[in-house]
């Protein structure tokens, strides 16, 4: 409700607060995801420092479990180094997410985490190497009508073609788009 209303540090301060009860209960999962949303916010507020703590403080709760919160927090990771221009730790960040998001068989994180990988080489001008995230990733939204994911992952995997000189497969995508 907070967040709908524009009262985005009152949405903050709930997240934290609801990070801070489930790390003092020591419930790993659930503060992983909880701090993946809260690492989101701090990529888009461009805070890469930010994003680097909360993922150090979920990560050090989850140990060595391999969980969807964890494949999470490495996209968020991954995203927050390609803003912070270290592109190397980003790659490999999105790599161990995609292959976590593999190994579980979760589709629906599989999508999230390529849309995030393929947006990061975006960022960071390695637009030729997004489109097929970009493509995986839309290929599950398509499947599941999830249409505003949907466009971001065609105009990426367009732009991926078109910067790796496939004009005229770039070019079909407007068809679906439109």
């Amino acid at each position: 409700a907070h967040l709908s209303l524009g009262r985005k540090d009152a949405f903050m301060g709930d997240l934290e607060s609801s990070f801070a009860i489930y790390e003092s209960l020591g419930l790993g999962e659930q503060a992983a995801r909880v701090a993946a949303d809260i690492a989101y916010l701090f990529v888009w507020d461009a805070r890469p420092s930010k994003v680097s703590a909360i993922v150090a403080r979920a990560l050090e709760l989850l140990g060595e479990d391999e969980t969807p919160g964890r494949s999470q927090l490495l996209s968020a990771q991954g995203l927050a180094h390609t803003i912070g221009r270290q592109p190397g730790r980003a790659e490999a960040c999105h790599d161990d997410a995609v292959a976590l998001a593999r190994k579980l068989g979760q589709p629906d994180l599989l999508a999230d985490v390529l849309q995030n990988q393929a947006l990061a080489n975006w960022q960071r001008l390695a637009g030729r190497w997004q489109s097929e995230p970009a493509r995986e990733a839309g290929d599950y939204r398509r499947r599941h009508h999830q249409e505003w994911n949907l466009g971001h992952c065609l105009w990426m995997e367009k732009a991926g073609l078109a910067f790796a000189g496939q004009f005229d497969t770039a070019l079909r995508i407007d068809e679906e788009l439109t």
